[in-house]
């Protein structure tokens, strides 16, 4: 059994994308068309209303933890709780189990996307360039066995461990504190564009002929440009075939890309 956890709360101060229900159930519904082996989704949220999954109350750990790397930056320290046993344990999600968190501005693209989860390891993350590094862990999908990453959260000191991290020059929140422990550690395993089609909407799908839908297996879109909105439909309607989001959108700033 593999389970699936989504997340959607409101951040304070708010951020420039609203991630509504529709987002949360868009997700839900390509998570469940492509993946066939036995699997549980839940959503841990604020507000659970109109999600077509199970949810599961946010818990309120780090919910004021700015983001060292730019407090107009979101912060998702918070996440950090789902490696602690307790918090696995109380999802009702057994010791060894796998275990996937994935953001909902991703694009489920192929039934490839299952294959991600045929790994042995007990923690598998995406793996992208970095700005300070020459590879990191990007925190729009990570996968662990429940139970065995418990270190990622009893040894997260909120007072010391961010700037712990962005010293040692890894970029980000919850993203930064798991690549500074887990990047180089035996049995910790990576995706990537190459071998199995994660692909980053920017880096490795924006640019014409950098794209074949046959070759990836799931595309994501950290930064400013979401699929959702009007411009990158416009470019890329290719979405359109994979999911729904109602309504388009329009994208605030220009298409930049969260560092990692």
């Amino acid at each position: 059994m593999i389970t699936f956890i989504l997340w959607r709360w409101k951040q304070t101060p708010p951020f420039r994308e609203d991630y509504s229900v529709a987002h949360v159930n868009a997700m839900v519904e390509m998570i469940s068309r492509r993946v066939r082996c036995a699997h549980r989704i839940v959503c841990i949220t604020d507000d659970p209303s109109g999600i077509s999954c199970d949810t599961f109350p946010i818990w309120r750990d780090h919910d004021s933890l700015k983001n060292p790397s730019g407090k107009h930056l979101p912060s998702c320290h918070r996440r950090l709780r789902l490696f602690h046993r307790a918090t696995t344990d109380t999802l009702g999600i057994a010791r060894g189990a796998q275990v996937v968190s994935i953001d909902l501005d991703g694009v489920i693209v192929s039934d490839s996307f299952a294959e991600l989860f045929n790994r042995e390891e007990y923690f598998v993350g995406w793996m992208v360039p970095g700005h300070r590094h020459r590879v990191v862990f990007n925190g729009s999908m990570f996968m662990f066995r429940a139970g065995t990453c418990d270190y990622l959260w009893t040894e997260f000191d909120p007072l010391t461990s961010p700037k712990k991290a962005l010293m040692r020059g890894f970029l980000g929140s919850d993203q930064a504190w798991i690549t500074m422990n887990m990047m180089g550690r035996p049995g910790v395993g990576g995706w990537t564009a190459r071998a199995n089609g994660v692909r980053s909407w920017l880096r490795d799908v924006r640019m014409p002929g950098r794209f074949s839908e046959k070759d990836t297996s799931v595309v994501f879109f950290p930064g400013n440009s979401k699929p959702w909105h009007s411009d990158v439909l416009k470019l890329a309607p290719w979405i359109l075939r994979h999911t729904s989001y109602g309504p388009p959108t329009k994208q605030i700033d220009g298409p930049v890309e969260a560092r990692a």
